[in-house]
């Protein structure tokens, strides 16, 4: 027995039969490959709306709020993002500390140990005397902390670097559907 067919092999019938489904499936992977590029340039088209073009308009024209004649509501949320760009993390972290805000920064240590260190590793919960070598610091400002922090220094109308903490205001533009009175 060959690949579950008897000595002599398949039958012609089975091996059009396999081909015709081995054509399906390359026929089914290029309408999945030509919906994925659809739905690409359609996101991109729905972003570039929510993002740029309603929040512009909408400033152009001075409004914040704006119900349509066919029903749908308009309004413009701002979200801050921000990611400390591992380049500037010293920077950023320098600028914090000088201008008041060094709480901000969380630090941690890590001390690596080999296996058979238990008993350093024991006697470092007890106490810190000791010296190893293995010792790893860090310094990080969780995202959502920095988020905060600059939202709420940009309301106050504070100067705050932004590029440093890779920060920026997204607008998006949010359509809903609104009952008809």
């Amino acid at each position: 027995m060959t690949g579950g067919y008897e000595v002599g092999g398949p039958n012609k019938g089975d091996l059009e039969e396999l081909s015709l489904l081995a054509e399906r499936l390359q026929e089914a992977n290029l309408t999945v490959a030509k919906a994925e590029e659809a739905l690409r340039k359609a996101k991109k088209v729905a972003t570039d709306l929510a993002e740029h073009q309603i929040p512009e308009k909408m400033d152009e024209i001075g409004v914040e709020n704006f119900k349509t004649k066919s029903g749908f509501q308009i309004a413009v949320k701002e979200t801050i993002r921000a990611s400390i760009p591992v380049a500037r993390k010293s920077e950023a972290f320098k600028w914090l500390e000088d201008n008041g805000h060094g709480g901000l920064i969380k630090r941690t240590v890590v001390v690596g140990f080999n296996r058979d260190e238990e008993d350093k590793a024991s006697s470092l919960r007890d106490s810190l005397e000791s010296d190893f070598e293995n010792v790893k610091t860090d310094r990080k400002v969780e995202p959502s902390t920095l988020r905060a922090f600059i939202a709420e220094r940009l309301r106050a109308n504070e100067d705050i670097p932004l590029p440093l903490f890779g920060a920026f205001r997204q607008r998006t533009a949010k359509v809903t559907t609104s009952p008809r009175s």
